[in-house]
Formats: C-alpha cells, sequence, structure tokens
C-alpha cells in the first residue's frame, strides 16, 4: 500500500528526468552500466507447468537488468495511478483498502449478474511490440529525450516484445490497453453492461440477456487495438450457468471459491518449495527449466494474491464451497 503523496513524488521523479543521467540516479547504477545492460540484455528462458496441464513459457530478466525494471516498475505503477480506468484490476497499487484491485474486487462487481461473457487473450504481452512501447513512453513522458526513450524501450523489451517475466510488463500493458479499456468502459456503460479487465482476464456481466451478438462486437474493438482472444476461453454464460471471474465463482448474492480451489492453491504453493529446493542444489542447465522465486515472481504473486482473498471468503462471509 502507497501514501497518495508518495505516489506523486515518484511519477514526477520519472516524469520529469530530462537525461540519461537522471535515470542512472534513480535506477542506483552508473550511466555507463545502465547503457551497457540495455544494449547487451540476458535473459533465462524456461518452462513452468499450468493448472490445465500445458506449459507457461517465461523470460527471467538477469537480475542487474531485473533490480532495474523493478525500480522503473514502481515509478510506471504510480504514474499510471491517476490514469487508471475503473474497470482494471489487475497488478495495480493502490491507496487504502477501500480502493484494493485483486482477484476479489474484481469478482465482486459482477454479483448478481444474469449473464456473463468471458474473454482472454492470447499471447497477451507478446503481442505489445517494442514500437508501442516506444510511442506509449513518446507519448506520456514529453520531457524525455531521444536517448532516454530509446533506452528505456530496451530496457522493457526482450525479442522486439514485452517479456513474459520483467516486472515493467504488466504495468506496460495496462497503459498500453488504456485506450481499449476506455472504449470497452463506454460501451458497457451505454449497454447496461458491467465490464473488469485482469490482466488479459476480460469479464462483462449484465442483469439483462447477453448474446453471441454481443461477443461479436467486443472482440471487434478488442481486435482494433492488435490484441487476439484465445478461442477456447471466450464464454457466453446464461443464468443457470456456473461462473468463474479470476478464480472466483460468482453467485446472486456473494462470491465462493470453487470446488477444490483451497486444494489447488495448497498444490501452487508445495511446487514453489520443490522449486526452491532445487534451485539451492540444481546445475545451471537445469535451472533454466525452474522458476527462480523471488519478489517479482508472477506466479509467487499470484498465488500471494490468492491467500487473502480465500480468508475474506471463507471467514468474512461466512461462505464454504471446497471438495
Amino acid at each position: 500500500m502507497s501514501s497518495a503523496i508518495n505516489i506523486k513524488q515518484k511519477a514526477y521523479k520519472l516524469l520529469y528526468a530530462k537525461n540519461t543521467h537522471d535515470l542512472s540516479e534513480l535506477f542506483k547504477v552508473q550511466q555507463h552500466h545502465l547503457l551497457l545492460i540495455s544494449q547487451q540484455k540476458k535473459y533465462q528462458l524456461y518452462q513452468i507447468p499450468k493448472s490445465n496441464g500445458n506449459y507457461r513459457s517465461i523470460e527471467e530478466p538477469e537480475i542487474k537488468l531485473k533490480k532495474i525494471q523493478a525500480i522503473l516498475n514502481e515509478h510506471l505503477q504510480c504514474f499510471y495511478y491517476p490514469l487508471k480506468p475503473n474497470s482494471v484490476y489487475g497488478f495495480c497499487i493502490h491507496v487504502s483498502r477501500n480502493d484494493e484491485f485483486n482477484i476479489r474486487s474484481n469478482a465482486y462487481r459482477h454479483i448478481g449478474c444474469k449473464t456473463m461473457i468471458n474473454i482472454d487473450l492470447k499471447d497477451f504481452f507478446h503481442t505489445i511490440s517494442f514500437q508501442q512501447v516506444h510511442q506509449l513512453f513518446q507519448k506520456h513522458f514529453k520531457k524525455w529525450n531521444a536517448e532516454m526513450l530509446h533506452l528505456l524501450t530496451e530496457i522493457c523489451t526482450y525479442n522486439q516484445r514485452l517479456p513474459m517475466g520483467a516486472p515493467t510488463s504488466p504495468v506496460l500493458s495496462n497503459l498500453v490497453c488504456l485506450n481499449l479499456d476506455h472504449e470497452l468502459e463506454n460501451y458497457a456503460k451505454y449497454s447496461g453492461i458491467t465490464f473488469t479487465r485482469y490482466a488479459d482476464d476480460f469479464t462483462f456481466s449484465s442483469k439483462k440477456t447477453l448474446s453471441y451478438k454481443d461477443i461479436q462486437y467486443l472482440l471487434s474493438i478488442i481486435h482494433h487495438y492488435g490484441f487476439i482472444e484465445n478461442t477456447d476461453k471466450v464464454k457466453l454464460l446464461q443464468s443457470d450457468d456456473i461462473k468463474i471471474v479470476t478464480g472466483i465463482r460468482v453467485l446472486n448474492e456473494r462470491l465462493e471459491l470453487p470446488e477444490h480451489y483451497i486444494e489447488q492453491i495448497n498444490i501452487e504453493i508445495q511446487r514453489h518449495k520443490i522449486e526452491k529446493i532445487f534451485n539451492q542444489y540444481a546445475s545451471p542447465n537445469d535451472k533454466l527449466y525452474i522458476q527462480n522465486i523471488d519478489e517479482n515472481n508472477f506466479e509467487k504473486m499470484d498465488i500471494l494474491g490468492k491467500a487473502p482473498d480465500i480468508d475474506f471468503i471463507l471467514h468474512k462471509q461466512k461462505v464454504l464451497y471446497i471438495g
């Protein structure tokens, strides 16, 4: 949780940086080292199992690059905070518990809906290109010179697009999606629909009946901004269907944990413990395929983000729905 004053200060520090010397002070690294790191980016590539049996490819930046990305992420988050649309709930900072953005608050918006549309995007981070990130920086950070624009775009990208594993990728994806989010919000407001987005998961719900015609129109907006849906995860749910939003079951008056939810979380936690122990003794080649646990790890963030929601749903609302 951050204070409003701290958020403003960090946003201004990035917004009014004028040259690479300012950046080197911000990142606490010598200027020539910063330039070298941006030119010789190193990533570890490996895969981790997903709950559906498939694998997620991770691109883990080496430690020096990752430290710079982590600091840049803090300042970009502060810059994004006042711009954040009301529909966005994934990877956002907050000032108080009243404006928390997480999987629970995302699902809560859809309580009592009659019908629902779920849309998941394909290769979300990898769809966002080097050019889009450069244009984003050029648009929002007017005081940055050409050298800074290129350097920071290099710092945040890998193979000419956002990497799945860099601390900066989530906030940059949110910034890239600003116009998309606003257009979907406007359409939802006009149509009597509730819309939320958590990273690449889009949820639209209503007390009226939604149809496949609505899906086609929503997809046309999404396609206009260069994104492609994961066809297997586009769903139209009617009144009698089970409705799941960011892993949480949405009912008429409350939220519930789906069957085996806690069991699955325990499996994920145990997997991370095993991987952490393995990392201490594995060879360098083996480590390429095993995830390194740290504070900027997406999978760890996901698990830690679910724990408070489990407590809230089970104890605050006195709901129990587990296998």
